[in-house]
């Protein structure tokens, strides 16, 4: 709507310039959550490696957003993954039952960036036994009968190549783990709002007035 519809038009009605408002506003607040919903997904992928796609929008643990209506006036940034806020925050990680697994590369995973296969998972592991080492280090093995060289450790392995016979560590067993703050939720998230969202509103509001009708 111009300067001149309106002088010869009158104001618009206060229902239809509220509206338009509300509408501005709540494109800005979903914008704006996408952008802090995407800093925090660009953080995970500096800080952690990743072995799956579970902070997407589409999966259940998904770093999510809920988009404003003109109605709610209400925007987030959501994720129903439980062990985020630990990740984010920092604090101690304890154990379901007596230990917690740490797995051995390569033997229980076959690299830092892949994902433990499903046989060598604790409480898939066949014939496995503790053993404590001089050090006091507590390790989940289990032995490796096949070929030759008995008696020694040895890492199974992962691209079809012989095995050796002996012991294999596959985790080591701790009691507690300390992990420290990595703040991939909070602080990227509220850094964005605080940066975006005076533009966004200025920007979707002064847009939502220009397309008056």
């Amino acid at each position: 709507m111009n300067i001149r519809a309106i002088l010869t038009q009158g104001p618009p009605p206060a229902s239809k310039v509220t509206k338009q408002l509300n509408y501005g506003s709540a494109v800005a607040l979903t914008k704006t959550a996408k952008e802090g919903q995407a800093a925090s997904v660009s953080a995970l992928k500096v800080k952690f490696t990743l072995r799956n796609r579970w902070f997407e929008q589409q999966t259940p643990l998904g770093i999510k957003i809920t988009p404003a209506t003109p109605a709610t006036q209400f925007s987030e940034v959501k994720t129903a993954a439980y062990f985020l806020p630990r990740q984010d925050q920092g604090g101690t990680k304890i154990p379901y039952k007596k230990f917690l697994a740490i797995p051995i590369i390569p033997n229980a995973r076959p690299s830092k960036t892949a994902l433990i296969p499903s046989k060598n998972l604790p409480k898939n592991l066949k014939n496995a036994f503790e053993l404590v080492t001089k050090t006091g280090t507590r390790l989940l093995c289990i032995r490796n009968s096949s070929g030759r060289g008995r008696g020694k450790f040895s890492a199974l392995p992962q691209n079809g190549g012989r095995q050796t016979s002996g012991l294999v560590p596959m985790y080591i067993l701790v009691k507690k783990s300390t992990i420290k703050s990595a703040d991939v939720f909070h602080k990227p998230i509220e850094l964005t709002v605080k940066e975006r969202l005076p533009g966004n509103m200025a920007r979707e509001i002064n847009l939502a007035f220009r397309q008056m009708r």
